[in-house]
Formats: C-alpha cells, sequence, structure tokens
C-alpha cells in the first residue's frame, strides 16, 4: 500500500465516541424491535422487549451527555454499521439466530466502550463508558445463557412445557 492510500488512524474524540455510541444503540434498539415483531413466542418477545428498552435508556444517557458537552440536542450519527444496522431483517429468524446476532452485537458494544474507556482522559465519560460496556456484557452473558438452554432444551421458550423453568 502506498503512503497515499494508508489509511490514518487516529484516536476518536469524544464527540465521535458519543456518536458511534448513540448510533450503536439506536442500531441495537433497532434490532430488538425488530425482532420482537419478527417472534410468534411471547417470552423471547418480552426479553426482547426488556433489552429494547435498555438500549433506548443508553441512547438517552449519551444523548444528554452529548448536550452537556456541546449544547446540540443531536448528535451527527456515522453510517449504520454491524447486522443490525443494515436494512430490514429477514423473515422468519429462529429465536437461535436472534440470539446469536444480539450476543455478537451485545460483544461488539462492550468492547467499544471498554476500548474507549481506556482512551478517555475524562474521567465522567470514561466511568459512563465504563458502565455501559459492563451493562453489554451483562447483556452478552444473559443472552448467552438462554442460547445455551434452547440448544440444551429446544422447548426452552415454550409456554406449553411445565418442566422448563423460567427466572430471567
Amino acid at each position: 500500500m502506498s503512503p497515499a492510500t494508508k489509511k490514518i488512524s487516529r484516536p476518536l474524540t469524544g464527540l465521535e465516541v458519543l456518536g458511534k455510541a448513540i448510533r450503536s444503540e439506536v442500531e441495537a434498539y433497532r434490532f430488538y424491535t425488530q425482532a420482537m415483531k419478527k417472534t410468534n413466542n411471547p417470552i423471547l418477545r418480552e426479553k426482547l422487549s426488556k433489552l429494547a428498552g435498555e438500549e433506548k435508556r443508553h441512547r438517552q444517557i449519551l444523548e444528554a451527555r452529548y448536550l452537556k458537552n456541546t449544547g446540540e440536542d443531536r448528535a451527527p450519527l456515522p453510517s449504520p454499521s454491524g447486522p443490525e444496522g443494515k436494512g430490514p431483517m429477514p423473515k422468519d429468524l429462529k429465536p437461535e439466530e436472534i440470539l446469536t446476532v444480539a450476543i455478537q452485537m451485545e460483544r461488539e458494544a462492550a468492547q467499544f466502550y471498554g476500548r474507549e474507556a481506556r482512551k478517555s482522559s475524562d474521567m465522567s465519560g470514561r466511568f459512563m463508558l465504563e458502565y455501559l460496556s459492563d451493562v453489554e456484557r451483562g447483556h452478552e452473558k444473559a443472552l448467552e445463557m438462554e442460547l445455551k438452554a434452547l440448544k440444551r432444551f429446544p422447548n426452552w421458550f415454550s409456554l406449553d412445557d411445565p418442566v422448563v423453568m423460567l427466572v430471567g
């Protein structure tokens, strides 16, 4: 690669981090709300609804931080990225597929927030990013447990199977 075409890598500014973080939360919310509409299972739909609500709250936290830092109501958002941000979801996703995409999405968000928190020199910004990283890790772990249970017990999300105990 010639020096002229070499991609310049620089640290993101605090505002760029906020923009990317807000975009990530918008995409996650969109994924969960679309997945809710695609599943007929009320138990899975309820779990997806709770995750959508948390992602919406994360976005509100980030937007409040952006407003505090800039005085502007809306952050300029980068283009969508990740599987959840590229057009409509395929029809008839199975619960296992929904969980697999969601796990990857939560993992990537947690890694991004953690990486940016380590780079942040602003203590309150660092804490906010660490908090979001921890919450996204929690989502990832909870979804992994659901996927593990579903693989072990195919009727995991069934309302008709009295053997299955759903506690989460």
